[in-house]
């Protein structure tokens, strides 16, 4: 009898391919990932969000139904992510980062604004229900696109969420989050970059690995 192997988490984007870990949140666009555009580095184009939830109402300020999440389930009660960012907005209203899905999502991502790059944790409690909009509940100004996020999800199912300018010392950002399951899964983790709905000229996110650990204290 083979030895059971435990399936894979850690990505650090050098093979031609996704790992099999990773899963769309709806039937994947070509124009959407690139393993080649950099070697060793995901890029993910910023896609337009939905201007319509699954059911027809209309998705103010949520992503719920954005089918360009790139996720991955939980692999463990508790764990570490960390993933590395190299942001390159064409326009105000893109956005991208590391994310927790299910019903109650959080995003901490890089947004760009009016005014600048802003590091930003968002979050859309019971998110699948009509009219759940998402909020900013922490977030500040940053001058560079390149930054390291971090989750760490305990054996509650909260998820501390973190960042690093060095990728030595990594700050808590925002108040820990409570995960919860999705539509016939459990809570996922993983990527995305999107922009407004209907916007044409978008950029791209690079992401320089993704590594999954014990928990990080």
């Amino acid at each position: 009898m083979s030895p059971s192997v435990a399936p894979q988490t850690s990505d650090d984007f050098a093979a031609p391919t996704l790992g099999r870990q990773w899963q769309w949140n709806a039937n994947p666009r070509p124009g959407w990932a690139s393993l080649t555009a950099r070697p060793g580095f995901l890029r993910l184009a910023a896609a337009p969000a939905p201007a319509q939830r699954n059911d027809g109402s209309p998705a103010p300020h949520s992503l719920y139904d954005a089918p360009n999440f790139l996720l991955q389930k939980f692999p463990a009660p508790a764990f570490t992510a960390t993933t590395v960012l190299e942001f390159s907005p064409a326009a105000a209203g893109e956005t991208a980062g590391l994310a927790v899905f299910g019903y109650n999502y959080a995003l901490l991502a890089l947004r760009r604004t009016a005014d600048g790059l802003r590091l930003g944790l968002f979050e859309n409690h019971a998110a699948n229900e009509p009219g759940r909009e998402e909020q900013e509940t922490a977030g500040f100004p940053v001058a560079s696109g390149r930054i390291f996020l971090r989750v760490t999800l305990d054996a509650q199912a909260r998820a501390q969420f973190a960042y690093s300018l060095d990728g030595h010392a990594f700050t808590p950002i925002g108040a820990p989050f409570p995960a919860t399951v999705d539509r016939w899964v459990g809570a996922k983790f993983g990527l995305i970059a999107t922009t407004l709905p209907g916007a044409t000229a978008t950029g791209h996110a690079d992401f320089d690995c993704f590594t999954v650990t014990a928990p990080v204290r």
